[in-house]
């Protein structure tokens, strides 16, 4: 008998980041004016293209080894011996995690019409896994199983069976948690000179926890302190809460209120761009305020969750290409860029066609129209746009630059 997980791990997948270093090899060719290039030059870029794959496929490996692994799958099997026992306990325990790993990726309608791998099936989806508190008698074995898949063989699944599915997490969110203890109380941000329970709750929730919503809960230390005051991020000072993300590498910020009135906990958590809007639920505080503000935050990761995956589910029966342009300023900017499109959910792969020092040419495969794609971009911190008959890709870093760089002077 296979028992349902206690936990689930999350993270972002990336897709097949060593297959376009291992092609794009193979492919390295100079475009337009600078159609020549010496037999020292391509094997300059054929290198970068191979060191390339491999730190992508390194970033890749750590990416889909949360949103892709599965554990607390407990098993417990009885057989002739402990020996088949184990055999049979790991493959239903794997055959379970999978089971897990899809419904966690699709929709709660389709969860019916899963393609579910038989015990025998599933060993060729299958990373790697690790056993923990295992129990022994000479018949019967007990265990705690954590597994890791491969995030193209559960999504080629998938897409074989027609089902709409969420292939990667949300960029990291990085957690503001302002408290009021009372109605007329000033918030509260840090634990000084106060402590901050709501703080707490966030931090017991960001630990370990699985799903689509990486979180990040700053410090607190001296540094957090003199960055961002309970004032400031109460009202939202953009360039005091971009200042605290900078320090933590986070692209979007999660302000989560929660409000101590008449024995109950009112919270309510915005910022992040796939969000339509506010995010908010209640809950008695009762006998247990820590377990209850908790419970609180778990409900809204919950609804931030059911946001993202809903905006971002792959339609198999949508699929579309196309060629885009970037224009990158050496392998520092071309690497950044390549690791946000690994992180797209709408993006199903990308083929590297050619690259130089100050540019790239890709395709993209991806689901959904353009207008779904450029979006898509925006969210995580890239600009796709048409240009006559091409389509020009950039960080947002450079977009900003370009259009600063492109507005006239004021006049005198």
């Amino acid at each position: 008998m296979v028992a349902s997980p206690r936990k689930m791990g999350s993270g972002v997948p990336a897709w097949p980041a060593a297959r376009v270093g291992r092609r794009a090899a193979a492919r390295i060719a100079q475009p337009g004016a600078n159609a020549t290039v010496g037999r020292r030059a391509l094997s300059l870029l054929a290198g970068l293209a191979v060191v390339l794959g491999l730190l992508l496929a390194s970033g890749a490996a750590r990416a889909s080894g949360e949103l892709f692994t599965v554990g607390g799958i407990t098993v417990d099997v009885t057989a002739d011996d402990v020996g088949e026992a184990r055999q049979r306990a790991i493959a239903e325990g794997q055959a379970e995690a999978a089971r897990v790993l899809m419904a966690r990726l699709t929709r709660p309608a389709d969860h019916e019409r899963l393609p579910l791998p038989e015990p025998g099936e599933v060993v060729d989806m299958v990373r790697d896994f690790s056993i923990a508190d295992e129990k022994t008698s000479d018949v019967r074995y007990i265990a705690e199983l954590t597994v890791s898949f491969d995030p193209e063989a559960i999504a080629q699944r998938l897409r074989m069976a027609g089902l709409p599915f969420v292939k990667a997490a949300s960029p990291p969110l990085l957690v503001v948690p302002l408290y009021q203890p009372g109605p007329d109380a000033a918030w509260v941000l840090w634990d000084e000179p106060t402590p901050n329970p709501w703080r707490q709750a966030w931090l017991a929730q960001s630990a370990g926890r699985g799903g689509f919503i990486p979180l990040v809960v700053p410090f607190g230390d001296l540094t957090d302190l003199a960055t961002l005051s309970p004032e400031q991020a109460a009202a939202g000072e953009a360039e005091a809460l971009a200042a605290l993300a900078e320090r933590y590498e986070a692209s979007q910020v999660l302000i989560a209120r929660a409000q101590a009135a008449g024995g109950a906990l009112i919270a309510r958590a915005e910022g992040p761009r796939f969000l339509a809007g506010p995010v908010s639920t209640e809950r008695p505080l009762g006998d247990d305020p820590a377990q209850a503000m908790e419970d609180v935050a778990g409900v809204l990761i919950g609804q931030l969750a059911a946001a993202w995956k809903a905006r971002n589910l792959i339609d198999p029966a949508q699929g579309n290409q196309l060629t885009a342009l970037a224009q990158v300023d050496g392998f520092e900017e071309w690497l950044t860029l390549r690791q946000r499109l690994d992180a797209m959910a709408r993006v199903d792969y990308v083929q590297l066609q050619a690259l130089t020092p100050d540019r790239a040419q890709l395709t993209l495969y991806y689901r959904g129209e353009p207008m779904d794609l450029t979006q898509a971009m925006r969210q995580n911190d890239l600009d796709l746009m048409k240009d006559g008959d091409y389509w020009i890709l950039a960080t947002r870093e450079r977009a900003e630059a370009r259009t600063l760089n492109a507005t006239p002077p004021a006049a005198n």
